[in-house]
């Protein structure tokens, strides 16, 4: 029996919660909503109501019946608000890993289930497209250099307020962008440390010891 578990990271405390699966006539995954509202923060419920958790931003805030997985695990890459989550492959609702997922109007849904002959070409054609937008590589500014961004890593472990740092390179990048990469990065040291033990060993080395699910991840993310 497959378990299932969010893991919610960059807070002071991390969260590990298994979510119990709940039995759906149509064969999806389902969650109890009280069980999510009960233990994670409002404000992440927040932010995954306003990224499609269901349909509209305030039935995902309810607490009463259920949600469903793939939505869940949809919107943590897309903005799935007013849009379907479509299986790619119709014989694997079970499999809801991002792989098997795309987000979709209410037209094409129907359209791509009617065609049984090429849905599955057509729903990978979209996967492709969603994936190079939301993977697409920024221009190279100052903003998103890399010896930027690690001299303001290196600052934020010696100590310094956010403030200090802005003030250091208040020439360079806004302190917007300052603000931003040092909430991304939100466990410094460790990363920092991991940097430095990491970066003359080739990527596969950092990915063999991931079960199959943490390979498609690798996989669809081009890591």
């Amino acid at each position: 029996m497959k378990r299932r578990f969010l893991l919610i990271e960059n807070i002071k405390e991390p969260i590990i919660l298994e979510l119990q699966k709940q039995p759906h006539k149509e064969g999806y995954i389902t969650i109890n909503k009280a069980d999510l509202a009960n233990n994670i923060p409002l404000k992440l419920r927040k932010i995954l109501a306003q990224r499609g958790l269901a349909s509209n931003e305030e039935i995902g805030m309810k607490t009463n019946k259920r949600f469903c997985w793939h939505r869940l695990v949809a919107c943590l890459y897309y903005n799935c608000i007013g849009r379907f989550v479509h299986h790619i492959y119709k014989n694997s609702l079970d499999t809801n890993d991002i792989t098997n997922l795309i987000v979709v109007d209410e037209k094409q849904h129907k359209s791509i289930d009617n065609d049984k002959k090429n849905c599955i070409r057509r729903g990978l054609k979209i996967q492709k497209i969603l994936k190079d937008e939301l993977f697409k590589q920024p221009k190279q500014t100052l903003a998103n250099n890399d010896n930027i961004i690690l001299k303001i890593l290196k600052l934020k472990k010696q100590g310094l307020s956010n403030k200090k740092i802005i003030k250091k390179l208040k020439s360079k990048i806004k302190q917007t962008k300052i603000y931003e990469h040092v909430k991304t990065f939100f466990y410094v040291d460790d990363f920092l440390k991991w940097l430095e033990s990491e970066q003359n060993r080739p990527i596969h080395m950092l990915n063999e010891k991931t079960s199959k699910r943490w390979r498609k991840i690798i996989a669809f993310e081009g890591l």
